[in-house]
């Protein structure tokens, strides 16, 4: 799936640019508890990678367009928005700022982190490449120790940088749990939210955006759910929301994660999660309200609800607005990942 049909190469305003930094440090994930053939321990974090000091257009920087941009009224343009995408050198990427050095500029461009949609790499490791390939086959099983190898093991004497180890991470712990290893997908987000993360990654935390059978990652769900980790919480309540035992208690949980403020990113999942355990008569007198919530959520988190809605439209019989969700995915997902499922009947 291609990140956007539709590039440019406008930079955004100074007003879009932000100034506070996050330091990353380093930390050891240990796996080895776990009964699965990953290695012992798990470097998400744990080098401190060099970045190339001359500038080069390594990496592809896709950005949601500017809050200016976004404010102008649909009626007052007869075009979309397009992406913006700038090639250049990642320096630093976190929660709060991306950094990208623009070759042939002495200035170093910050944006901030919401708006960065994807990276694509100019030359993308071979191991990446066929782990990437494996996800996007739905071959989960195979992917996930795929992933693990891209991330643990170095390229020409460097391993991936932070944020890319994170980002590769997180679609590990997604195809942990595609391929029903709930307790590896719990124990990475769980490691994975010991620090904070920017939003492109946390658009990956293995939820449960359709209504695909969760039975085989109860178990593991139930075991997470008194986790410390909000993100953990989050994620086992998306898979024991289908469930006709837990499905009261993910709901209590989904609201209390949406109540409070410490995370507002995973409040804002909560909620959106919140929506499809609303009554039929609820969704259906209401639905456009949903579509309103969907679209003013950050870029870098809508592909996952986006696939919720549509799901949930066409389990309510509201066929003609699931099917122009559908195809906005299809055609252009604000994300690459995760990748929607292919059209089956409704269970």
């Amino acid at each position: 799936m291609s990140d956007r049909p539709k590039t440019d190469q406008t930079h955004s305003t100074s007003a879009d640019h932000v100034s506070s930094t996050t330091p990353l440090s380093s930390a050891v994930l240990l796996l080895s508890t776990l009964a699965i053939a990953l290695p012992t321990t798990w470097p998400v974090t744990q080098m401190q990678a060099q970045e190339p000091t001359a500038p080069s257009a390594a990496h592809q920087l896709f950005l949601a367009p500017s809050a200016t941009a976004q404010q102008t009224p649909r009626n007052q343009r007869w075009f979309p928005i397009p992406v913006n995408s700038i090639r250049g050198q990642i320096l630093e990427l976190n929660d709060k700022q991306a950094k990208i050095q623009v070759p042939g500029k002495v200035q170093v461009d910050t944006y901030a982190a919401n708006r960065v949609i994807h990276v694509r790499l100019a030359n993308t490791p071979d191991d990446q490449i066929k782990a990437l390939a494996l996800y996007d086959q739905r071959q989960f099983s195979a992917a996930l120790p795929a992933i693990v190898k891209a991330v643990s093991e170095p390229q020409n004497g460097q391993r991936a940088p932070v944020w890319r180890q994170q980002w590769l991470s997180m679609l590990a712990a997604r195809a942990a749990m595609q391929s029903n290893r709930g307790s590896v997908a719990i124990e990475l987000v769980r490691q994975l939210d010991q620090r904070p993360l920017p939003a492109m990654t946390l658009g990956l935390l293995p939820i449960v955006w359709d209504w695909s059978d969760t039975s085989a990652l109860v178990q593991p769900a139930v075991k997470a759910a008194g986790s410390d980790s909000l993100a953990v919480k989050l994620v086992a309540a998306s898979w024991l929301m289908r469930s006709q035992d837990y499905r009261d208690a993910a709901k209590s949980a989904l609201q209390r994660l949406a109540a409070q403020t410490q995370r507002p990113t995973i409040a804002t999942l909560a909620k959106q999660l919140l929506w499809q355990l609303k009554t039929p008569v609820q969704i259906q007198s209401d639905f456009e309200s949903w579509e309103t919530e969907v679209e003013a959520l950050p870029m870098p988190l809508q592909t996952g609800p986006m696939i919720g809605l549509a799901t949930t439209l066409r389990r309510m019989g509201q066929n003609e607005a699931s099917q122009r969700w559908s195809k906005a995915l299809e055609l252009a997902a604000p994300t690459p990942y995760p990748v929607p499922k292919p059209t089956q009947p409704i269970p």
